[in-house]
């Protein structure tokens, strides 16, 4: 069954939204969320699917499922312990650099809606 807050509230709301600004939304809403006390176990209550049978293994890690958030997502590394609580298995981080580096011209996030996908 799929998360009826998201398909309810949430995706509905954000598919008006520019893929761009939609991801920055949702960046800034997650980083508020973090600064909330109790924030991170209710929405692992809410979110979180856990089965032994998505127990993922690769090359000796062990992963509580194989749904991962790829690095475009978190380019600073601020919400992963978050980005954990809400389902994925693992967390991919950004390239870390010395510097701050201004990354590729806009538009680089793309909506395929039939996919059901963001490509950045």
């Amino acid at each position: 069954m799929r998360d009826w807050i998201y398909d309810i509230t949430l995706k509905p709301f954000f598919f008006r939204l520019s893929p761009e600004d939609a991801h920055g939304l949702s960046v800034g809403l997650l980083n508020f969320a973090n600064t909330l006390p109790g924030m991170f176990e209710l929405v692992e209550k809410l979110s979180t699917y856990k089965s032994k049978r998505l127990e993922t293994t690769i090359a000796g890690i062990n992963f509580p499922n194989p749904l991962g958030m790829g690095a475009g997502f978190d380019k600073t590394g601020e919400l992963y312990p978050f980005l954990q609580r809400l389902g994925f298995g693992f967390v991919e981080i950004g390239t870390i650099t010395g510097e701050g580096q201004p990354g590729n011209p806009k538009p680089r996030i793309f909506r395929y809606k039939k996919e059901e996908a963001l490509i950045n």
